[in-house]
Parts: C-alpha cells; structure tokens; sequence
C-alpha cells in the first residue's frame, strides 16, 4: 500500500555522487557463457562486453536504480531492474533466451516517400533545437518506419541500435528504438528505447564547448530540479514551485462535438478560407479555444509539500493533489507537471522511473534526444 511506503518527513541530504561496481556473467538457458555480449545501463554512460567466460565488470556506476540490459544477436534482448545502493553489487547469472524468428510470407512494399518520413521521424526525435541541428543519425536505413496517409501518424522501431552523433553535447548515442509514434492530429510523441552513451574524445576546445553546452542543458533540466530537490536546494537552485488548479473551460465544446461540426460544414475537398461559411468559422474558432483554464498560485510552496521518501533506499516521491508549475529563474522558462497517480518516483540521479505517472507540458516537455544527458551526469567540480 502507497500509504505503507511513503514516510512523511522531511528529506535530508543524500549521497548523490557515491559510486559502485556491478559485476555478473551471461549464459544461455543450458548454462553456456556468451561472450562478446553489450551490458549496458539504460540512458547512462556505464557499458561492457562479456569476456569469453561470459562475466561483465561495470565501473563507476552512481547510486540509483537502472535498467540493466543485455543484449546479443541471436538471444531475446534482456532487461533487469537494478537497484545501486551498495559499493558493490553482484548479480546472479543471467540467462538469455533464444530469439525465434517465425518465417512468414513478407510482402515487400517499395515507400516512394521514404526520406520525407525518416526527416518527420528525425523532426520529432532528436528535436527542432540548435542542438538538433548538430546532430547526425548514422544508420537511418534500419528504421522501420510505417506511415498511415489517412490520419498522418508515423510509427516506428528497431531490431538493432540506432548511432547518434551528438556533435552538441559530444556524445555517441546508441538507441536501441523498442516503439516511436508521432500523431500530429493530437500533437502527441511518444517514444520507448534503451541507450548507452558514448562521450566523444576531441581537442581541448572541444571539450570545453561539450562541457558548457551540457552545462546548459542541464541547467534548469527536470534532472535538475529533482537533484536539488534531493538536497533541499531547490530555492538555491534558482527553482520555484507554484500550485495550479486547472478546471475544463466551460467556453469550449468537447472534442467529439467539434470534430462532428467541422466535418459536417467543411466543403468536401476544400480547406480554404474563402470557402469558410458562418457555422464552419464559428466550429473553427471553438476548435481553436484552450481545453483548460489554469488558474495560477502566486505562493511558492516547500519541497516538503510534494517530496517525500520512501522507504527504499535511494527513492523518492514526488506528487501534489493539484498541478505544479515549476520556474527556473535563470531562462524564464517554466514547466507544468500533472500527476496522474498519487505519487511518482524518482532515483537519486533525478530520474523519474515512473514517466507513465506523470504528464509534463512547458520546457521539459520540448526536450529531445538532443538535450538527452546521460542519467549519471555530473557537473564539473569548476565552472
């Protein structure tokens, strides 16, 4: 029960930075080593391979909780939740389970419209910022990409990692894409995977531009928020959290309605203005109405009003009854969080490991691959 977990009190500085090392063999289900095996931490900078006896040393992993995932042509890819809370952590030994491939007859379907649907893919993606702009997919050929022309929907995957070139941030990414879906009719992207970051090697002055810009983004990032709200720094931060109650806004119609009176008035074929009768203008306009209204708190509250820990070591609660609109005051920007179950959780890298239980509009929300730092990044002792 949520109410057994929580423990309602206030959060007393955490060892963030502390590490530990992981280590553990892969076989296969008959107990056979597999060697040359990627393990990696999910969204982190910390991988290996498998030696020929199947055993894998990861070094330098911070505290926090991961996903562990192996992965090696021929076997199933392997996930495993890890929490990292020990200086040393040995994990029993992983088995991997053959991957069947059902033969079925394929039907090959040439797409004429491929390179516009893999720029929609890398629009939404990686991101329309300036740090999108130096970024590079390497291997676009292994998307699978699927397009419905009748509602506008790209979907898309992978069986092997996508190579991302992060000239911005000096990363190497790799993406391993298990789902990607844009529907621009709803204004929705949403995109599952693992990764494993790759810091590239380059001169002093490339290394101090990576520095900077990833000193950028971080600053202000939802990472950093749930850091400083893990050491009771949020005000010292430059962070302020306002209350919000957000109502329907009783001048517009529900959607259905809307779409309904738009197709009905709307000339077949036809989408231009001159055309636009009265009742077409009148449904228009309606369409165009915000779904809520927010009503702002111009009173700060405390962390201790939506952090709590838990009794797990390492994890804590983050939840408000209302909205929260959090404000970086060094940007200006601000970002509205809605909590769709009582409580989210996150790590002591500030890493939200529940996302399904949260909705995030505003800044955060506009964040890509591009801005993407690794879950164990730390800030430079100087800057």
């Amino acid at each position: 029960m949520l109410k057994n977990l929580i423990i309602l009190f206030l959060l007393f500085p955490a060892t963030v930075f502390a590490q530990s090392v992981i280590t553990g063999s892969v076989l296969t289900k008959a107990g056979n080593a597999v060697p040359d095996a990627s393990v990696f931490l999910s969204n982190a900078s910390v991988g290996s391979k498998t030696l020929e006896n199947g055993a894998f040393t990861l070094n330098n992993v911070k505290y926090g909780q991961y996903d562990l995932v192996v992965s090696c042509i021929g076997f199933e890819t392997y996930h495993e939740t890890v929490l990292v809370n020990a200086e040393a952590i040995a994990l029993p030994a992983i088995h991997l389970s053959p991957k069947i491939t059902e033969l079925k007859e394929v039907t090959i379907q040439y797409d004429s419209n491929r390179d516009r649907h893999v720029k929609m893919f890398l629009d939404e993606f990686l991101g329309h910022s300036e740090n999108a702009m130096q970024c590079k997919l390497l291997n676009p050929e292994i998307l699978n990409l699927t397009f419905e022309k009748s509602t506008g929907k790209l979907t898309g995957s992978t069986d092997d990692f996508l190579v991302i070139e992060n000239k911005a941030l000096g990363y190497n990414i790799k993406y391993l894409l298990a789902s990607f879906e844009w529907d621009p009719q709803r204004g929705y992207v949403s995109y599952t995977g693992s990764s494993v970051f790759e810091p590239m090697t380059g001169k002093s002055s490339d290394e101090k531009r990576w520095q900077k810009a990833r000193i950028k983004a971080y600053r202000g990032s939802d990472m950093h928020f749930l850091r400083a709200c893990i050491g009771q720094q949020v005000a010292e931060e430059g962070f302020t959290v306002y209350p919000v109650i957000r109502k329907p806004n009783p001048d517009r119609p529900a959607d259905s309605l809307i779409r309904a009176k738009l197709q009905k008035f709307r000339p077949a074929g036809s989408t231009r203005i001159l055309l636009m009768t009265d009742s077409l203008r009148y449904w228009s306009e309606k369409s165009r109405l915000p779904k809520y209204i927010d009503i702002m708190n111009n009173t700060p509250i405390k962390s201790a009003d939506y952090i709590k820990l838990t009794q797990k070591k390492g994890i804590y609660a983050f939840g408000y009854p209302n909205l929260l609109r959090i404000h970086y005051k060094s940007t200006g920007n601000s970002s509205m969080v809605t909590f769709e179950k009582e409580y989210a959780y996150f790590d002591n890298n500030g890493i939200i490991l529940t996302p399904h239980y949260v909705l995030i509009e505003g800044s955060w929300a506009f964040n890509r691959i591009a801005e993407l730092l690794p879950v164990d990044y730390e800030l430079p002792a100087t800057f």
